[in-house]
Protein backbone atom coordinates (compact mmCIF):
# COMPACT_ATOMS: atom_id res chain seq x y z
CA UNK A 1 0.00 0.00 0.00
CA UNK A 2 2.97 2.15 0.33
CA UNK A 3 3.97 2.03 -2.91
CA UNK A 4 1.00 2.93 -4.40
CA UNK A 5 -0.03 5.78 -2.03
CA UNK A 6 0.66 9.90 -2.62
CA UNK A 7 0.84 12.52 0.24
CA UNK A 8 0.08 15.81 0.09
CA UNK A 9 1.08 18.19 2.50
CA UNK A 10 -0.53 21.81 3.22
CA UNK A 11 1.38 23.88 5.39
CA UNK A 12 0.78 27.33 7.11
CA UNK A 13 1.91 29.85 8.91
CA UNK A 14 5.78 30.22 10.13
CA UNK A 15 9.12 28.40 8.90
CA UNK A 16 9.13 27.01 11.97
CA UNK A 17 5.47 25.31 10.88
CA UNK A 18 7.26 24.40 7.34
CA UNK A 19 10.48 22.44 9.58
CA UNK A 20 8.05 20.43 11.43
CA UNK A 21 5.55 19.90 7.81
CA UNK A 22 9.17 19.23 6.09
CA UNK A 23 10.03 16.80 9.15
CA UNK A 24 6.75 14.52 8.93
CA UNK A 25 7.33 14.42 4.95
CA UNK A 26 10.75 12.80 5.41
CA UNK A 27 9.82 10.60 7.81
CA UNK A 28 7.01 9.60 5.43
CA UNK A 29 9.31 8.99 2.59
CA UNK A 30 11.36 7.23 4.79
CA UNK A 31 8.68 4.29 4.63
CA UNK A 32 8.49 4.08 1.27
CA UNK A 33 5.50 6.65 1.07
CA UNK A 34 5.49 9.20 -2.34
CA UNK A 35 4.99 12.81 -1.87
CA UNK A 36 2.92 14.64 -4.51
CA UNK A 37 2.64 18.78 -4.58
CA UNK A 38 -0.45 17.92 -6.66
CA UNK A 39 -3.25 17.75 -3.53
CA UNK A 40 -5.83 16.54 -6.13
CA UNK A 41 -3.80 13.37 -6.25
CA UNK A 42 -3.27 12.46 -3.10
CA UNK A 43 -4.02 9.72 -1.24
CA UNK A 44 -3.38 11.29 2.07
CA UNK A 45 -3.80 15.08 2.76
CA UNK A 46 -1.93 16.76 5.81
CA UNK A 47 -2.82 20.31 6.87
CA UNK A 48 -0.17 21.32 9.05
CA UNK A 49 -2.27 24.39 10.44
CA UNK A 50 -1.28 27.48 12.00
CA UNK A 51 -3.25 29.01 15.28
CA UNK A 52 -1.72 31.68 16.59
CA UNK A 53 -4.05 34.47 16.04
CA UNK A 54 -7.23 35.16 14.41
CA UNK A 55 -6.30 35.41 10.83
CA UNK A 56 -3.93 31.94 10.94
CA UNK A 57 -6.74 30.54 12.52
CA UNK A 58 -9.54 31.22 9.27
CA UNK A 59 -6.72 30.72 6.80
CA UNK A 60 -6.22 27.05 8.49
CA UNK A 61 -10.10 26.49 8.83
CA UNK A 62 -10.76 27.52 5.04
CA UNK A 63 -6.98 25.13 3.95
CA UNK A 64 -9.16 22.32 5.92
CA UNK A 65 -12.30 22.80 4.43
CA UNK A 66 -10.79 23.30 0.81
CA UNK A 67 -9.10 19.51 1.52
CA UNK A 68 -12.49 18.06 2.81
CA UNK A 69 -14.03 19.03 -0.38
CA UNK A 70 -11.21 17.01 -2.39
CA UNK A 71 -11.77 13.78 -0.39
CA UNK A 72 -15.49 14.10 -0.98
CA UNK A 73 -15.10 14.01 -4.59
CA UNK A 74 -11.22 12.69 -5.32
CA UNK A 75 -8.71 10.14 -4.72
CA UNK A 76 -8.05 11.53 -1.35
CA UNK A 77 -9.04 8.90 1.64
CA UNK A 78 -7.97 10.30 4.72
CA UNK A 79 -7.59 13.95 5.68
CA UNK A 80 -4.86 15.06 8.75
CA UNK A 81 -5.02 18.14 10.57
CA UNK A 82 -1.55 18.92 12.74
CA UNK A 83 -0.27 22.00 14.15
CA UNK A 84 -1.30 24.77 16.56
CA UNK A 85 -4.77 24.57 15.45
CA UNK A 86 -4.94 20.93 16.19
CA UNK A 87 -3.42 21.56 19.70
CA UNK A 88 -5.36 24.85 20.75
CA UNK A 89 -8.70 23.35 19.17
CA UNK A 90 -8.75 19.46 19.19
CA UNK A 91 -11.92 18.92 21.21
CA UNK A 92 -13.88 21.24 18.52
CA UNK A 93 -12.78 18.92 15.62
CA UNK A 94 -15.45 16.03 16.92
CA UNK A 95 -18.40 18.27 16.08
CA UNK A 96 -17.05 21.10 14.23
CA UNK A 97 -14.81 19.45 11.47
CA UNK A 98 -15.81 15.55 11.36
CA UNK A 99 -14.79 15.46 7.80
CA UNK A 100 -10.70 15.12 9.68
CA UNK A 101 -9.80 11.55 9.96
CA UNK A 102 -7.19 12.05 12.07
CA UNK A 103 -5.76 14.77 14.50
CA UNK A 104 -2.07 15.48 16.16
CA UNK A 105 -1.29 17.94 18.63
CA UNK A 106 2.03 19.88 18.67
CA UNK A 107 3.85 17.76 20.10
CA UNK A 108 3.05 14.15 17.75
CA UNK A 109 4.33 15.49 14.66
CA UNK A 110 6.73 12.14 15.29
CA UNK A 111 3.00 10.28 15.04
CA UNK A 112 2.64 10.54 11.50
CA UNK A 113 3.56 7.40 9.77
CA UNK A 114 1.70 5.28 12.42
CA UNK A 115 -1.35 7.44 11.75
CA UNK A 116 -0.93 7.30 8.04
CA UNK A 117 -0.48 3.41 8.16
CA UNK A 118 -3.68 3.01 10.25
CA UNK A 119 -5.64 4.80 8.31
CA UNK A 120 -4.90 3.42 4.80
CA UNK A 121 -5.24 -0.27 6.80
CA UNK A 122 -8.44 0.14 8.53
CA UNK A 123 -10.28 3.45 6.69
CA UNK A 124 -12.70 0.56 5.20
CA UNK A 125 -13.62 -0.75 8.70
CA UNK A 126 -14.33 2.71 10.19
CA UNK A 127 -17.80 2.90 11.76
CA UNK A 128 -20.21 5.85 10.09
CA UNK A 129 -19.80 7.87 13.13
CA UNK A 130 -15.89 8.68 12.93
CA UNK A 131 -16.29 9.43 16.50
CA UNK A 132 -16.09 6.42 17.50
CA UNK A 133 -12.72 5.17 15.15
CA UNK A 134 -9.98 3.94 17.49
CA UNK A 135 -7.48 1.41 16.95
CA UNK A 136 -4.92 -0.85 18.23
CA UNK A 137 -1.84 0.52 17.53
CA UNK A 138 1.84 -0.02 18.95
CA UNK A 139 1.75 2.83 20.77
CA UNK A 140 -1.48 2.34 22.68
CA UNK A 141 -4.64 3.34 21.06
CA UNK A 142 -4.89 5.66 18.19
CA UNK A 143 -8.34 7.59 18.17
CA UNK A 144 -8.59 10.49 15.48
CA UNK A 145 -10.15 12.92 17.88
CA UNK A 146 -7.83 12.50 20.86
CA UNK A 147 -4.02 13.96 20.64
CA UNK A 148 -2.13 13.96 22.88
CA UNK A 149 -1.93 17.51 24.41
CA UNK A 150 2.05 18.83 24.40
CA UNK A 151 2.30 19.38 27.62
CA UNK A 152 2.03 15.40 28.09
CA UNK A 153 4.93 14.74 25.61
CA UNK A 154 8.44 14.67 26.50
CA UNK A 155 10.79 16.87 25.00
CA UNK A 156 12.08 13.79 22.73
CA UNK A 157 8.48 13.37 21.32
CA UNK A 158 8.40 16.74 20.51
CA UNK A 159 12.02 17.18 19.10
CA UNK A 160 12.48 13.84 17.90
CA UNK A 161 10.92 14.08 14.17
CA UNK A 162 13.53 17.27 13.81
CA UNK A 163 15.80 14.65 13.33
CA UNK A 164 14.52 12.71 10.09
CA UNK A 165 15.74 13.21 7.02
CA UNK A 166 13.59 16.84 5.39
CA UNK A 167 12.42 16.46 2.58
CA UNK A 168 12.76 20.57 1.77
CA UNK A 169 10.35 22.47 -0.30
CA UNK A 170 11.97 25.71 -0.48
CA UNK A 171 15.25 26.91 -2.15
CA UNK A 172 17.88 24.55 -1.99
CA UNK A 173 20.17 27.31 -0.77
CA UNK A 174 18.39 28.43 1.83
CA UNK A 175 17.64 26.00 5.12
CA UNK A 176 15.79 26.45 7.71
CA UNK A 177 17.10 24.74 10.89
CA UNK A 178 15.05 25.05 14.22
CA UNK A 179 16.97 24.73 17.12
CA UNK A 180 14.65 24.57 19.93
CA UNK A 181 10.72 24.22 20.60
CA UNK A 182 8.19 26.04 22.73
CA UNK A 183 8.47 29.28 24.64
CA UNK A 184 8.94 30.17 27.95
CA UNK A 185 8.47 34.40 27.59
CA UNK A 186 4.81 33.88 28.68
CA UNK A 187 3.99 37.63 27.03
CA UNK A 188 0.31 38.68 28.22
CA UNK A 189 -0.75 38.46 24.76
CA UNK A 190 0.88 35.37 23.51
CA UNK A 191 -0.44 31.92 22.97
CA UNK A 192 2.64 30.16 21.87
CA UNK A 193 3.52 28.58 25.47
CA UNK A 194 0.29 26.94 26.06
CA UNK A 195 -0.27 25.99 22.21
CA UNK A 196 3.90 24.69 21.88
CA UNK A 197 4.65 24.48 25.52
CA UNK A 198 7.78 25.19 27.45
CA UNK A 199 10.81 26.11 25.93
CA UNK A 200 13.08 23.00 24.80
CA UNK A 201 16.26 23.00 22.67
CA UNK A 202 17.61 20.70 20.44
CA UNK A 203 21.31 19.04 21.17
CA UNK A 204 24.11 20.81 19.28
CA UNK A 205 25.51 17.58 17.53
CA UNK A 206 21.82 16.82 16.24
CA UNK A 207 21.85 20.56 14.73
CA UNK A 208 25.68 20.46 13.78
CA UNK A 209 24.46 17.24 11.17
CA UNK A 210 21.34 18.03 9.81
CA UNK A 211 23.64 21.41 8.63
CA UNK A 212 26.31 19.53 7.36
CA UNK A 213 23.34 17.18 5.79
CA UNK A 214 22.08 19.99 3.82
CA UNK A 215 25.77 21.22 2.75
CA UNK A 216 27.14 17.93 1.88
CA UNK A 217 27.03 18.74 -1.62
CA UNK A 218 26.22 22.91 -1.66
CA UNK A 219 26.34 26.18 -0.36
CA UNK A 220 23.69 27.22 1.77
CA UNK A 221 22.65 30.08 4.18
CA UNK A 222 21.59 28.06 7.44
CA UNK A 223 18.61 30.24 8.99
CA UNK A 224 18.61 29.64 12.87
CA UNK A 225 15.05 29.64 14.17
CA UNK A 226 13.38 29.05 17.46
CA UNK A 227 10.33 31.37 19.21
CA UNK A 228 13.68 32.79 20.95
CA UNK A 229 16.59 31.83 19.75
CA UNK A 230 18.37 33.60 22.50
CA UNK A 231 17.44 31.22 24.82
CA UNK A 232 18.67 27.74 23.12
CA UNK A 233 20.45 26.18 25.63
CA UNK A 234 19.78 27.69 29.35
CA UNK A 235 18.14 25.02 30.62
CA UNK A 236 21.50 23.57 32.03
CA UNK A 237 21.95 27.23 34.17
CA UNK A 238 22.78 29.64 31.47
CA UNK A 239 21.94 33.15 31.83
CA UNK A 240 23.82 34.94 28.99
CA UNK A 241 24.15 33.46 25.27
CA UNK A 242 27.13 31.40 25.62
CA UNK A 243 25.15 28.16 24.02
CA UNK A 244 23.93 29.94 21.21
CA UNK A 245 26.93 31.21 20.65
CA UNK A 246 29.07 28.52 20.53
CA UNK A 247 26.57 26.36 18.11
CA UNK A 248 26.89 29.18 15.95
CA UNK A 249 31.11 29.15 16.13
CA UNK A 250 30.40 25.27 15.61
CA UNK A 251 28.95 25.76 12.30
CA UNK A 252 30.37 28.16 11.04
CA UNK A 253 33.09 25.27 10.91
CA UNK A 254 31.35 23.58 8.44
CA UNK A 255 32.85 24.17 4.87
CA UNK A 256 29.82 24.64 2.59
CA UNK A 257 28.03 26.54 5.65
CA UNK A 258 28.53 30.03 3.73
CA UNK A 259 26.02 31.87 5.94
CA UNK A 260 24.58 31.79 8.92
CA UNK A 261 21.41 34.05 9.71
CA UNK A 262 19.12 34.93 13.25
CA UNK A 263 15.87 35.11 13.39
CA UNK A 264 13.35 36.01 16.24
CA UNK A 265 16.07 37.27 19.41
CA UNK A 266 14.38 38.25 22.49
CA UNK A 267 16.14 41.78 23.37
CA UNK A 268 16.27 40.66 26.92
CA UNK A 269 19.25 38.61 26.38
CA UNK A 270 20.68 40.07 23.09
CA UNK A 271 24.30 40.29 25.48
CA UNK A 272 27.69 41.44 24.87
CA UNK A 273 28.91 38.45 23.56
CA UNK A 274 26.05 38.02 20.53
CA UNK A 275 27.24 41.37 19.61
CA UNK A 276 30.60 40.63 19.26
CA UNK A 277 29.65 37.57 17.50
CA UNK A 278 27.76 39.76 14.98
CA UNK A 279 30.49 42.12 14.80
CA UNK A 280 33.11 39.31 14.16
CA UNK A 281 33.29 39.26 10.04
CA UNK A 282 32.51 36.08 10.39
CA UNK A 283 29.96 33.58 8.51
CA UNK A 284 27.09 35.33 11.53
CA UNK A 285 25.47 37.66 8.89
CA UNK A 286 25.13 41.31 10.37
CA UNK A 287 21.37 40.64 10.69
CA UNK A 288 19.10 40.74 13.98
CA UNK A 289 15.55 39.81 13.62
CA UNK A 290 14.52 41.63 17.46
CA UNK A 291 10.97 41.64 18.11
CA UNK A 292 10.43 44.85 20.55
CA UNK A 293 6.86 45.04 20.18
CA UNK A 294 6.14 48.88 21.84
CA UNK A 295 7.75 51.48 22.83
CA UNK A 296 5.56 53.03 25.78
CA UNK A 297 7.05 51.66 29.05
CA UNK A 298 3.24 51.76 30.11
CA UNK A 299 2.17 49.18 26.98
CA UNK A 300 5.29 47.27 27.77
CA UNK A 301 4.70 46.64 31.03
CA UNK A 302 1.64 45.63 30.45
CA UNK A 303 2.46 43.25 27.72
CA UNK A 304 4.66 40.74 30.09
CA UNK A 305 7.81 42.23 28.24
CA UNK A 306 11.36 43.25 30.60
CA UNK A 307 12.93 45.52 29.32
CA UNK A 308 11.82 49.21 29.30
CA UNK A 309 11.97 52.30 25.93
CA UNK A 310 15.25 53.44 27.35
CA UNK A 311 17.02 49.56 27.61
CA UNK A 312 15.59 49.20 24.16
CA UNK A 313 17.19 51.98 23.15
CA UNK A 314 20.30 51.28 24.79
CA UNK A 315 20.40 47.89 22.83
CA UNK A 316 19.89 48.86 19.59
CA UNK A 317 22.65 51.82 19.80
CA UNK A 318 24.46 48.97 20.97
CA UNK A 319 24.11 47.09 17.68
CA UNK A 320 24.61 50.64 15.88
CA UNK A 321 28.12 51.24 17.73
CA UNK A 322 29.41 48.19 17.48
CA UNK A 323 28.09 45.77 14.20
CA UNK A 324 28.94 48.17 11.12
CA UNK A 325 26.21 47.81 8.69
CA UNK A 326 23.94 46.13 10.93
CA UNK A 327 20.56 45.23 9.77
CA UNK A 328 18.05 45.41 12.66
CA UNK A 329 14.48 43.92 11.90
CA UNK A 330 11.66 44.44 14.34
CA UNK A 331 7.93 43.58 15.20
CA UNK A 332 5.92 46.30 16.63
CA UNK A 333 1.95 46.18 17.87
CA UNK A 334 -0.88 48.38 17.89
CA UNK A 335 -4.13 48.31 19.58
CA UNK A 336 -2.66 46.53 23.00
CA UNK A 337 -5.53 47.18 25.49
CA UNK A 338 -4.84 50.52 27.31
CA UNK A 339 -3.13 51.87 24.29
CA UNK A 340 -3.51 55.87 24.47
CA UNK A 341 -2.91 58.39 22.00
CA UNK A 342 0.13 58.97 23.95
CA UNK A 343 1.44 55.50 23.81
CA UNK A 344 0.86 55.57 20.33
CA UNK A 345 2.87 58.59 20.11
CA UNK A 346 5.88 57.18 21.64
CA UNK A 347 5.76 54.56 19.58
CA UNK A 348 6.02 56.30 16.87
CA UNK A 349 8.69 58.67 17.90
CA UNK A 350 10.92 55.45 18.39
CA UNK A 351 10.97 54.19 15.18
CA UNK A 352 11.69 57.87 13.75
CA UNK A 353 14.49 57.73 16.04
CA UNK A 354 16.14 54.16 15.41
CA UNK A 355 15.07 53.56 11.96
CA UNK A 356 14.61 50.34 11.92
CA UNK A 357 15.86 48.78 8.33
CA UNK A 358 12.99 46.29 8.77
CA UNK A 359 9.31 46.50 10.20
CA UNK A 360 6.49 44.77 10.45
CA UNK A 361 3.30 45.14 12.35
CA UNK A 362 0.32 43.94 13.97
CA UNK A 363 -2.68 45.00 15.00
CA UNK A 364 -3.28 43.54 18.31
CA UNK A 365 -6.13 39.92 17.77
CA UNK A 366 -7.81 39.13 21.55
CA UNK A 367 -7.09 35.56 21.85
CA UNK A 368 -8.66 33.56 24.29
CA UNK A 369 -7.08 31.78 27.13
CA UNK A 370 -4.26 34.85 27.35
CA UNK A 371 -4.32 37.64 30.07
CA UNK A 372 -4.22 40.06 27.64
CA UNK A 373 -7.97 39.11 26.56
CA UNK A 374 -8.94 39.54 30.12
CA UNK A 375 -7.99 43.37 30.64
CA UNK A 376 -9.89 46.16 30.55
CA UNK A 377 -9.43 49.11 27.73
CA UNK A 378 -9.92 46.84 25.05
CA UNK A 379 -8.96 49.00 21.71
CA UNK A 380 -11.31 48.99 19.06
CA UNK A 381 -10.05 47.00 15.67
CA UNK A 382 -10.37 49.98 13.54
CA UNK A 383 -8.53 52.19 15.49
CA UNK A 384 -5.75 49.52 15.73
CA UNK A 385 -5.63 48.89 12.11
CA UNK A 386 -5.12 52.99 11.46
CA UNK A 387 -1.84 52.89 13.91
CA UNK A 388 -0.60 50.56 11.67
CA UNK A 389 -0.97 51.77 8.50
CA UNK A 390 0.14 55.26 10.72
CA UNK A 391 3.32 53.59 11.44
CA UNK A 392 3.91 51.86 8.05
CA UNK A 393 3.21 55.03 6.60
CA UNK A 394 6.64 56.16 8.87
CA UNK A 395 8.17 53.32 8.40
CA UNK A 396 8.15 53.18 3.92
CA UNK A 397 9.85 56.68 4.56
CA UNK A 398 12.28 55.33 6.44
CA UNK A 399 12.86 52.47 4.10
CA UNK A 400 13.32 54.43 0.90
CA UNK A 401 15.71 56.79 2.39
CA UNK A 402 17.32 53.18 3.78
CA UNK A 403 17.18 51.74 0.47
CA UNK A 404 18.88 55.01 -1.64
CA UNK A 405 21.81 54.92 0.29
CA UNK A 406 22.05 51.42 -0.86
CA UNK A 407 22.50 52.51 -4.71
CA UNK A 408 26.20 51.52 -6.32
CA UNK A 409 27.13 49.23 -3.40
CA UNK A 410 28.34 45.61 -4.06
CA UNK A 411 26.98 42.66 -2.44
CA UNK A 412 27.38 39.04 -2.00
CA UNK A 413 23.69 37.06 -3.09
CA UNK A 414 21.91 33.97 -2.87
CA UNK A 415 19.50 33.70 -6.09
CA UNK A 416 16.11 33.48 -4.63
CA UNK A 417 14.49 32.56 -7.89
CA UNK A 418 14.89 32.38 -11.50
CA UNK A 419 13.12 33.52 -14.50
CA UNK A 420 10.19 30.84 -15.28
CA UNK A 421 10.53 28.67 -18.55
CA UNK A 422 9.11 30.35 -21.39
CA UNK A 423 9.92 33.41 -19.67
CA UNK A 424 10.03 36.90 -22.06
CA UNK A 425 13.87 37.06 -22.84
CA UNK A 426 15.27 39.38 -20.50
CA UNK A 427 13.05 38.15 -17.44
CA UNK A 428 14.82 38.70 -13.85
CA UNK A 429 16.37 36.88 -11.04
CA UNK A 430 15.57 37.41 -7.65
CA UNK A 431 18.37 37.40 -5.58
CA UNK A 432 19.15 39.12 -1.21
CA UNK A 433 21.95 39.81 0.47
CA UNK A 434 22.70 39.52 4.32
CA UNK A 435 20.29 42.61 4.58
CA UNK A 436 17.31 40.58 3.05
CA UNK A 437 15.91 37.37 5.11
CA UNK A 438 14.06 34.91 3.24
CA UNK A 439 10.22 35.58 2.77
CA UNK A 440 10.07 38.19 4.69
CA UNK A 441 12.19 41.43 3.53
CA UNK A 442 11.88 41.12 -0.28
CA UNK A 443 14.31 40.43 -2.80
CA UNK A 444 16.63 42.39 -5.13
CA UNK A 445 15.52 42.24 -9.17
CA UNK A 446 18.67 41.22 -11.92
CA UNK A 447 18.42 41.49 -15.09
CA UNK A 448 17.94 38.51 -16.77
CA UNK A 449 19.92 39.63 -19.35
CA UNK A 450 22.83 40.01 -17.59
CA UNK A 451 22.43 36.96 -15.19
CA UNK A 452 22.57 34.36 -17.33
CA UNK A 453 25.85 32.72 -16.10
CA UNK A 454 26.68 29.32 -15.25
CA UNK A 455 26.77 30.59 -11.57
CA UNK A 456 23.51 32.01 -11.95
CA UNK A 457 21.58 29.30 -13.59
CA UNK A 458 19.93 27.89 -10.37
CA UNK A 459 18.12 28.95 -7.16
CA UNK A 460 20.60 28.78 -4.13
CA UNK A 461 23.74 29.92 -5.80
CA UNK A 462 25.53 32.59 -4.55
CA UNK A 463 26.58 35.65 -6.72
CA UNK A 464 28.17 38.94 -6.78
CA UNK A 465 25.98 42.12 -7.52
CA UNK A 466 25.91 45.85 -7.50
CA UNK A 467 22.42 47.80 -6.66
CA UNK A 468 22.19 49.86 -9.79
CA UNK A 469 18.83 51.88 -9.02
CA UNK A 470 15.05 51.32 -7.03
CA UNK A 471 11.70 52.24 -8.58
CA UNK A 472 8.22 51.03 -7.50
CA UNK A 473 9.10 47.74 -7.11
CA UNK A 474 12.00 47.94 -4.90
CA UNK A 475 15.73 47.97 -5.41
CA UNK A 476 17.36 46.44 -8.63
CA UNK A 477 20.93 45.87 -10.13
CA UNK A 478 23.59 43.83 -12.29
CA UNK A 479 25.73 40.53 -12.03
CA UNK A 480 28.95 41.35 -11.50
CA UNK A 481 32.01 38.85 -13.25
Amino acid sequence: MRENALIGLISLGCPKNLVDGECMLGLLVSQGYAITGDAGQADVIIVNTCGFIDAAKKESIGAILDMAEKKRTGRCRALIVTGCLSERYCDAFKTELPEVDAVLGAGEYGRICEVVENLLTYKKYAPENPAEYSLESPSGVFSYNEPRSVHECTPEQRLGHLNAARVLTGSPGCVYIKIAEGCDNNCAYCVIPSIRGAYASRRPDEILAEAARFSADREIEAVLIAQDVTRYGTAGGWTDTAPLCGLIEALSEIERVKWIRLMYAFPDRVDDRLIDLLAGGGKLLRYIDMPVQHASDAVLKRMGRRRGRAELNEIIAELRRRVPGVVIRTTLMTGFPGETERDFSELLDFIGLNKFERLGVFAYSREEGTPAALMDGQTPKKTAQKRRAALLRVQSQIMSRSEAGRIGQTYEAIVDSVPARGARAGAPYRVRTYAEAPEIDGYIRVAGALADSAQAAERGRFVNIRITGRDAKGLYGVLLP
